[in-house]
């Protein structure tokens, strides 16, 4: 997105209007009719004789949050300049350029243009159709490039980089290319009527043919009578009267007759003029008025005063709106222009087709190859869909068939040595009662051997009773005529376990007899199971004991208080604290009794009672590993 602005000068005001255009590479634009987006617009009071004042207005308008886009294009009133509609004969442009300032001298009587005294020009033309005679007709405009310097100087000194400089007439012809682009005989008056000044011109196609600025406008009240009412018939009748001058003046020298009028600017109520021109001039009269040409989505805030304004903001946001204008009236020096002939224009558009052309076909080239390539990835993907499937459905029976001879093996496996691993295994069950095995771990080995790993522990009251005992167990397996010898040196690690201190004791004790009772979430009891009519402080695990003091079963126990809304009498709270204290005689010493008053009461049992914990063992523990080789 890029902003860009118009500014419309008048003798007593400065109208400004920023436009968002969209673009595209290289910053061309690519914004349609109708999609002109107007982003903000301001009014800025003017008096000639102080351009400083309005320099300061300018600077402030660039600062701050909503600053002012510093690209502008301007549209100067009361500029000195010429209007010429001249039919000139076939040319380029740039020969055209002299025969039009040739033709202007003649016309002002062989005198310099109003640029004579400058060494810079501020002039231009726009290129119409071939007329009659095969000559081309062609609007030439020239400016005094002094004045034009002169009225520049505020929108300079405040920070503004100047685009282009146009007049109005030339304003108005930008309004009729963007209204009637592929009109090109069509002649339409463009009027511009504001409060201090009105603008009349009369436009074939764009071609300028005739431009006039008016030192009046609807504000007709003389100086010292601002009090003085808008009268809207006088100024429809005093405008009639000019338009139709102007009309009758292009009829006699140019043989045309205009077929359409617009009409805009600040004057109240601008279409109560509409009824009246079209009495007295007989042609069709219309409003620029309405969001024709705009973004209607996107419109500027305060919306109701941007609607009210868009006749008068119509020249601002007609210069800002148009990518390029024909006309720049900025002053330049004589050897800035630069003509290009039709010769190289012939040249230039060969060289774009045929750079087009090789684009084309390098773009085909490549699309061709998108596609072939395209076309092999779909064909090697649906390959792969058709091969994953049987990839999938070999590798389950590859899975399957090694399963099945690894079961195999291990039937075979067992039905030959599966006896012969029984009788030494037996030499096992020969061992000491002390003695514990951990893990036995049989192997193969190539050289037609298993060999068997043994882990375990012999676990005694004193260090000489657990040796004793593994020296028993190794005489005994060495003994047999299946295992003999071990083929390795015995590993053997032995550690003694003291019975625990009296503080720990007791802590595990109190931490046990602790743990019979735990807290429970409410919301982990089912509701069916809940107390009703009262509020749950808390939910307990309790124990059920017997006589000797054993746990044989649990309940839950509520612990509850009385409703914020019930009524806290004497007769509810006795309630309340009869229900808490019946739970003291769940533990009875009888366990039937205090399971007969679970029953009764509905309270939750647990699924198994807890057991007691086994007291330490305290002693020698003797760690052996051994090894075996046993004959296949």
């Amino acid at each position: 997105m890029a902003n860009r602005v118009g500014i419309e000068l008048l003798p007593y005001v400065c109208r400004i209007v920023e436009i968002r255009e969209k673009t595209v590479l290289f910053g061309r634009s690519r914004t349609r009719i109708g999609e002109t987006r107007v982003h903000s617009f301001r009014d800025i009071p003017y008096n000639p004789s102080s351009p400083a004042k309005l320099t300061a207005d300018l600077r402030q308008a660039l600062k701050g949050r909503g600053a002012l886009a510093r690209h502008a294009r301007v549209a100067l009133w009361g500029l000195k300049s010429t209007h010429l509609g001249l039919l000139l004969p076939p040319a380029a442009e740039g020969d055209l350029l002299a025969l039009a300032r040739r033709e202007s001298r003649v016309a002002e009587g062989n005198q310099p243009p109003v640029a004579k005294a400058s060494p810079f020009w501020s002039d231009g033309i726009s290129v119409g159709e071939v007329r009659e005679g095969g000559r081309r007709e062609v609007g030439y405009v020239s400016a005094n490039p002094e004045d034009v310097k002169a009225r520049l100087q505020p929108f300079i000194a405040a920070g503004f980089e100047i685009d282009a400089v146009v007049t109005p007439a030339l304003a108005h012809s930008v309004l009729v290319r963007q209204r009637w682009s592929t009109s090109p005989d069509q002649v339409t008056a463009v009027v511009s009527i504001d409060a201090k000044a009105t603008a009349i011109t009369v436009l074939r196609g764009t071609v300028v043919l005739f431009a006039r600025e008016l030192p009046w406008g609807f504000d007709a009240a003389p100086a010292g009578h601002a009090g003085v009412a808008y009268d809207s018939a006088a100024t429809a009748a005093k405008l009639a009267s000019e338009l139709k001058r102007s009309l009758v003046f292009i009829k006699q020298s140019r043989q045309v007759d205009v077929s359409h009028v617009l009409v805009c600017g600040d004057i109240p109520d601008l279409r109560s003029l509409t009824a009246p021109l079209m009495r007295e001039l007989n042609v069709e009269v219309e409003t620029l008025d309405g969001l024709e040409g705009l973004d209607v989505a996107r419109l500027p805030e305060p919306i109701d005063a941007f609607r009210a304004k868009v006749a008068a903001l119509r020249t601002a946001i007609g210069i800002a709106a148009e990518t390029t204008l024909p006309i720049d009236l900025q002053p330049r020096a004589p050897g800035v222009s630069v003509a290009v002939t039709r010769g190289t224009q012939r040249r230039m558009i060969a060289a774009a087709i045929v750079s087009c052309a090789v684009i084309g076909a390098i773009w085909s080239g490549a699309r061709y190859l998108q596609g072939e390539t395209r076309a092999r990835v779909a064909s090697l993907r649906q390959q792969i869909g058709q091969l994953e499937p049987e990839v999938q459905r070999q590798e389950q029976a590859r899975q399957a068939a090694v399963t099945r001879s690894t079961r195999l093996a291990a039937l075979e496996a067992f039905a030959s040595q599966g006896p012969r691993l029984g009788l030494v295994l037996d030499a096992f069950r020969r061992a000491p009662y002390d003695m514990t095995m951990n893990s036995l771990q049989l192997t193969s080995s190539p050289a037609g051997v298993w060999r068997l790993a043994v882990d375990g522990q012999a676990k005694s009251r004193t260090t000489a009773d657990a040796q004793a005992s593994f020296s028993t167990f190794l005489k005994t397996a060495s003994a047999s005529k299946y295992l003999g010898l071990p083929v390795r040196s015995p590993e053997i690690a032995i550690h003694i376990e003291e019975a625990p201190s009296k503080s720990t004791t007791e802590a595990t004790g109190s931490q046990g007899a602790a743990g019979n009772t735990r807290t429970l979430r409410i919301e982990d009891i089912p509701p069916i199971e809940r107390p009703r009519g009262v509020d749950i402080v808390r939910v307990e695990r309790v124990p059920i004991r017997d006589v000797t003091g054993r746990v044989v079963n649990y309940t839950t126990k509520f612990i509850v208080a009385l409703p914020s809304y019930m009524p806290r009498t004497a007769e509810n709270i006795k309630r309340i604290n009869d229900y808490n204290r019946r739970w003291d005689n769940v533990t009875e010493t009888d366990p039937y009794l205090a399971l007969r008053a679970s029953a009764s009461k509905g309270l939750t049992q647990a699924p198994a009672p807890e057991l007691p914990p086994s007291p330490p063992f305290v002693g020698t523990v003797l760690d052996f590993a051994l090894t075996f080789e046993v004959k296949k």
